[in-house]
């Protein structure tokens, strides 16, 4: 089911929804996760020895050893949490020609991007009990810097079914029917 409110503009004149849906919100634990958490840990344990520490010494040092306990208690924060906390504010949607993605996040705001949909797109399918379907990847940085960041309709309920949507707007079909979301 699609509902059409809200793409005044954004939709050019030959192009329709044909799939909206939202990923599985629910905490499922990866590696990067461990990884932010792992060291947010260890910065955190840092944090709090200074702190602990230095105000033995004088309250003013001990003071400084907050920042990185603070920092710390984020990176757990954000490790953790905002995996989760983020699938829930957000929203996908498949036209016949591109695929959008929409994000209402708290000091960010409201965010659109959107790929275009062709027979030159990459589409890598994840299947499991919440699909990944990836159909976009850049690279970010310089150097030794660079890192991949890659684009997609994650931990979706019905991966096979939007997979089959995006294999017919790639081979040009004109008439595809809208599963059921």
């Amino acid at each position: 089911m699609t509902d059409a409110r809200g793409w005044d503009g954004l939709l050019d004149a030959d192009e329709h929804v044909l799939w909206q849906g939202r990923p599985d919100p629910g905490f499922t634990v990866t590696g990067q996760m461990i990884a932010y958490t792992i060291f947010g840990m260890i910065v955190t344990a840092f944090g709090l020895f200074w702190t602990v520490g230095a105000m033995s010494f004088a309250v003013l040092l001990g003071i400084t050893g907050l920042f990185p306990l603070g920092v710390g208690l984020y990176l757990i924060g954000a490790g953790l949490f905002w995996p989760s906390y983020s699938r829930r504010r957000t929203w996908y949607s498949l036209t016949n020609r591109r695929a959008f993605i929409a994000t209402e996040l708290p000091f960010v705001g409201r965010g659109l991007r959107f790929w275009d949909i062709g027979s030159d797109t990459t589409i890598e399918f994840e299947e499991s009990k919440y699909s990944t379907i990836w159909f976009h990847e850049e690279t970010l940085g310089k150097g030794d810097n660079a890192y991949t960041k890659r684009a997609g309709f994650e931990r979706i309920s019905n991966g096979r079914e939007v997979l089959a949507l995006m294999r017919q707007i790639q081979a040009g079909a004109d008439s595809m029917e809208t599963p059921e979301t």
